[in-house]
């Protein structure tokens, strides 16, 4: 009876992971954003804060500028709060390869962005809560004028 009892045991728990591995996951929602130029824009990153909502980064197409920062914030529904961009000086391709987000949610970005007569240099921006720039940087490092960029970032 044991045997019988312990076989029916491991066949129940062979059914009940049987049918755990075959469940798909169904999203609870789907983002998509289109800019205006070749349809190549993509979020690197993102990260939340403490009231549920998710920020987002990377770069998008804009005809005339290249590629530009791309910085959204959407709430844990899937809506948009606010989304900014931001262009370089160079008017190249410029792209978020981190974010974060502070205590007070302030958002900061970095990345590369195209400055005029040199590569790449790191570029950081600063956004209050409701998405206003508060500020911005760059970084060359002069002694090579090449390409420069930043892969993380932490406020403290």
């Amino acid at each position: 009876m044991k045997v019988t009892l312990n076989i029916l045991l491991v066949i129940a728990g062979i059914l009940f992971l049987h049918q755990a591995l075959l469940a798909q996951p169904s999203p609870e929602w789907v983002f998509r954003y289109n800019g205006e130029g070749d349809f190549s824009d993509r979020f690197t990153c993102m990260t939340n804060d403490g009231y549920g909502n998710i920020y987002s980064g990377g770069s998008s197409v804009n005809i005339g500028t290249d590629r530009d920062f791309l910085i959204q914030k959407t709430d844990g529904d899937g809506n948009v709060i606010w989304r900014q961009m931001y262009n370089a000086t160079g008017n190249g391709p410029d792209e978020i390869t981190a974010i974060w987000v502070d205590g007070a949610q302030n958002v900061y970005v970095t990345g590369f962005g195209k400055s005029i007569d040199v590569g790449n240099d790191f570029l950081t921006l600063k956004f209050d809560l409701n998405g206003v720039l508060l500020w911005s940087t760059t970084y060359n490092y002069d002694v090579a004028n090449a390409y420069d960029q930043p892969n993380s970032i932490a406020v403290d």
